[in-house]
Order: C-alpha cells, then structure tokens, then sequence
C-alpha cells in the first residue's frame, strides 16, 4: 500500500511536459482501446477484462509484477490527479464553463472514489498475496519444510477475492461511478 500511496506522489511530481506526453500515450490506447461508443455490458467487460488483465501481470511475474503494477496504477492516478479535468476530458466543458481547483478535485474524487476504492484494494490484495506466495514458494523450493499446498490455498483464495472485487468494481465504474460523478457535476457547475 505504501509503494501504491508514494507512487501517486510521484505521479503528481512528474514534469508536466512528461505528463502532457503520457496522457497523450493514454488517450491514443484508450482510442484504440475503446473504439466507438459501447453498450454498457460491453463497457463492463471491457473495463473487467482490463482490470483482470492487471491483476494477472500483478500476480504471475515473480516479485516484479508485484512492485510494478502497484507503481504503475498510483503514477498514473497522480497523473490523472494532477491535470485539471477540462483537459482530460474536454465534453466536461459542455456542462461546467469553468472548474476551480477544488471543483476539480471533487469531480475527480467523484469519478474514482466509487470503483476506484474496491478496484485498487483487490489490485494490492491480489499482488501482496502473489508477492507473501512467490516468496514462501522459493523458501520450500530450497528447504521444503513448508506447507506450501497450505500457502497456495490462502493465496488462491485472496485471488478469487481480488477476482469478485474486480466485478464488483467494474459494475460499480460502469453503473455507479457515471451517477455519482453527474449529481456532483450537476451541484458544482
């Protein structure tokens, strides 16, 4: 928890040529990404297969799936935290004319908060639960005095936690997170 929070730190410390960069990156994939407009069953799976996709590259890569996805996710949060909305998202603009810094940050908080809580606590589940497995996985390898079948069924259980977590977000983001995110909209504008 701690690499995710210092990561979202350096994501709001990154030069704002570099972010400007990064965001451009982020929008061309998420373009091609997305495509068109999708169907809200699509949209949910989309954002759910993504986020298993995440966790997957979290759990499976020894130690360095562990460190790196949790890095990976708090710089882009802080990215994404630390450029004002209209920029992110210019159709904001159709609605509110202008935001205020807290503005902003309220809408931001209104557009992550929902989903993002759950989808982020499976994510470091899964990758604290991968990182303790891998860990004590090498220590049988070269001992075998552990109880590893004991171990792998704590881990496969964190993993279908993170698994359930993960819908539970992606109903929520594709659900939830757009009304909550239009009643603040609606009182801040």
């Amino acid at each position: 928890m701690l690499i995710f929070i210092s990561s979202i730190a350096i994501g709001l410390l990154i030069p704002r040529d570099t972010k400007a960069f990064l965001l451009d990156m982020m929008k061309k994939y998420l373009e091609e990404y997305f495509g068109e407009e999708l169907s809200l069953p699509s949209l949910f799976l989309l954002i759910l297969l993504n986020n298993l996709r995440t966790l997957a590259l979290g759990v499976s890569i020894p130690f360095v799936g562990q460190i790196s996805v949790p890095i990976i996710n708090g710089i882009i949060l802080g990215i994404v935290f630390s450029i004002p909305l209209m920029e992110l998202n210019p159709t904001i603009a159709q609605i509110c004319s202008s935001l205020s810094e807290s503005q902003d940050l309220i809408l931001k908080l209104a557009l992550t908060i929902p989903h993002g809580v759950i989808e982020f606590s499976a994510i470091i589940l899964g990758c604290a639960s991968a990182l303790y497995f891998w860990s004590i996985l090498i220590r049988w390898v070269i001992s075998k005095s552990i109880d590893i079948r004991q171990i792998a069924t704590r881990f496969l259980r964190h993993l279908i936690i993170s698994v359930t977590l993960l819908i539970i977000a992606a109903l929520i983001e594709v659900t939830i997170t757009p009304l909550v995110a239009f009643i603040v909209q609606m009182g801040i504008c």
